[in-house]
């Protein structure tokens, strides 16, 4: 639809500064929670707006973060089926997006690190396989609140009968 790509785009860019700040927020407790802090940050921080909202009584835009937490475990997903393969190019390389000539990309995939350090690289792909179970799940969860959130347990207003003057 029209704007599709302006909402990828912006969401990407929005979750990818959420993912590096979540590197420098972690770095202070090891470097495997430094590189897994990424990912924890970009899960995390949409999750804490979308039950923010979902208690402040607006399911509608706690949706609008759970839809965010969705694409977060897609991206997840390709990032880690690409961990034994290491063929998207980090953001920081001679090939990435801020490229730059002189850097080391052999320790700059993420997944690649944390899988190997836990002896679980060969399991890349059924690893990215749960991501994206998560992702289908979490999407239906969003489109669930957008259309339903309001009807929880205990958050019935009450009917008034007749006119009140």
């Amino acid at each position: 639809f029209p704007g599709s790509e302006l909402i990828s785009t912006v969401s990407w860019c929005l979750l990818f500064l959420i993912h590096e700040g979540g590197h420098f927020l972690f770095s202070f407790f090891g470097r495997f929670v430094e590189v897994a802090g990424g990912t924890l940050l970009e899960l995390l921080f949409p999750t804490f707006f979308a039950v923010y909202f979902y208690r402040k009584l607006m399911p509608r835009i706690a949706s609008i973060f759970i839809l965010l937490v969705g694409r977060s475990f897609l991206d997840l997903a390709s990032y880690c089926a690409d961990a034994n393969e290491r063929s998207i190019p980090p953001i920081v390389s001679p090939e990435g997006i801020l490229a730059n000539p002189n850097a080391d990309v052999r320790d700059a995939h993420d997944w690649y690190n944390m899988l190997s350090s836990l002896g679980l690289l060969a399991y890349d792909d059924a690893i990215s396989y749960v991501f994206v179970t998560f992702a289908i799940i979490t999407i239906i969860a969003a489109i669930f609140f957008a259309y339903f959130g309001n009807f929880r347990v205990g958050n019935v207003m009450p009917m008034r009968v007749g006119k009140s003057d």
